[in-house]
């Protein structure tokens, strides 16, 4: 579209639904950042949480009985997105949840957070220890399983600020529209007047920014009248002014027609000839 094509109502429109896009991306950058953040906490939460209710399950059931362990994990069906390990006093995996990875989680020295790479995969570990028993329970999480699961928190939160943004554009087009009618509407009356009509354009239905302008285009309309009215009136004059002397003109001319001495005629033509003079100046 080029610059001449635009229109006041095109550009509030282009301009509102841009500033509508702009803030919905501002707020949905903020929004993607509050929540990683809220769900790395969650996750470190969670993984403090299993690491304790681990500990306090084997505590209960094996860890009375010099590492003689009874605690078995049931096995589920849904899938596993935190894993758990527990390691005696001499080091050895003992037991670990269902979809654990084999080799360790942490080093066994390791307590609070860590990250390691275990059998290819990135995992965020929390390790409580035991100091007494010397026992250690790794709780982890693979960081792809965390990332995949704040991206889905994330689209769900974004998907409504996309459909307000929609929902926003369709309602300030329609809002344009309505708020630019009476100019459309004033911009039709004037197309539409009559080449004589020169009367006042109603303005009351302007917004009251656009009034001072309807009241300039009567005004102009005003200047119009009046220089056509002058217009009129000197060619009315100039009009009588010139028909005396025409009939004087056409009055010699037919007397040099009727006349049948040379002198007479003679004397009318050079008359003319004066006529002629005078309409001239």
């Amino acid at each position: 579209m080029t610059r001449a094509g635009w229109s006041l109502r095109n550009r509030l429109i282009i301009l509102l639904a841009l500033l509508a896009f702009a803030a919905w991306a501002a707020s949905s950058v903020w929004l993607s950042q509050s929540t990683r953040r809220q769900a790395a906490d969650l996750f470190d939460a969670a993984l403090v949480e299993t690491a304790h209710a681990v500990f306090a399950a084997v505590a209960h059931e094996g860890l009375r009985k010099d590492d003689d362990f009874d605690f078995e994990p049931s096995e589920h069906a849904h899938s596993e997105r935190i894993f758990y390990q527990l390691r005696d006093r001499r080091g050895e995996i003992r037991y670990t949840s269902p979809g654990a990875p084999a080799s360790a989680l942490a080093d066994g020295a390791a307590e609070g957070f860590s990250e390691s790479v275990v059998d290819g995969a990135a995992y965020r570990v929390y390790t409580l220890l035991e100091p007494r028993r010397r026992a250690a329970i790794h709780v982890g999480q693979r960081l792809a399983d965390r990332e995949a699961l704040v991206r889905s928190m994330a689209v769900q939160l974004l998907i409504p600020g996309v459909v307000v943004v929609i929902l926003l554009s369709i309602g300030v087009w329609f809002v344009v529209r309505r708020v630019m009618a009476p100019v459309v509407a004033f911009s039709g009356a004037i197309d539409a007047r009559a080449p004589t009509d020169s009367g006042a354009v109603v303005v009351d239905r302007l917004p009251s920014e656009l009034q001072p302008v309807g009241h300039a285009v009567n005004r102009l309309l005003e200047r119009v009248e009046a220089a056509l009215l002058k217009e009129r009136t000197l060619t009315a004059d100039a009009a009588h002014e010139l028909r005396t002397p025409l009939a004087a003109l056409r009055a010699q001319a037919q007397v040099a027609l009727r006349s049948r001495d040379e002198g007479e005629r003679s004397e009318a033509l050079q008359a003319l000839i004066g006529g002629v003079d005078r309409a001239t100046r």
